[in-house]
């Protein structure tokens, strides 16, 4: 029993990222969440990747090249399709304020945990050698099929919201 709980700590430990931290911080600023969900719904955005395009673009760094085709980003994908999705079907299946709703966005979250992890170790190698524009930032996503699926030029209004909202996030 013992040797289960530690290897559980030790699992959620290797979860925990400085993309993951800064995730949660910004995630939790006013008009963060509803921005992001904004581009979920309306252009079926993949939140996790957009989160990580704004934290690269923060970094001044960019998408390793090939970053979908790559091993972490087919697992990403792959994560994604498997888990997180039906995950939040789940959730979102269920009625509001009740224990199986928090239960199922408990799954969720952890789900979104591991994928953003998998998407760590794929940026684990990229440097800042250029900074990154909000165009670059689009483009990554966009050579991201599971990332933005109907990219539209209304969006960008909504990318510049973010990159306000989160400009003092690190």
């Amino acid at each position: 029993m013992a040797a289960q709980c530690d290897t559980e700590r030790s699992k959620k430990k290797s979860l925990i990222n400085p993309l993951w931290t800064w995730s949660l911080s910004v995630y939790a600023k006013p008009n963060v969440a509803p921005t992001l969900l904004a581009l979920q719904q309306q252009y079926e955005a993949d939140v996790l990747v957009v989160l990580t395009a704004l934290w690269l673009y923060r970094q001044q760094r960019d998408w390793p090249e090939g970053f979908a085709d790559s091993l972490a980003g087919k697992a990403y994908a792959q994560w994604r399709q498997e888990r997180i999705l039906p995950a939040r079907a789940e959730r979102m299946a269920l009625t509001k304020d009740t224990p199986e709703r928090q239960q199922a966005l408990a799954r969720e979250l952890e789900a979104e945990q591991y994928g953003m992890a998998l998407l760590w170790q794929g940026l684990s190698g990229t440097t800042g050698d250029e900074t990154t524009s909000l165009t670059d930032v689009s483009l990554g996503l966009a050579c991201c099929p599971w990332s933005l699926g109907r990219v539209a030029l209304e969006a960008e209004a909504l990318w510049q919201q973010l990159l306000r909202l989160t400009a003092d996030g690190g």
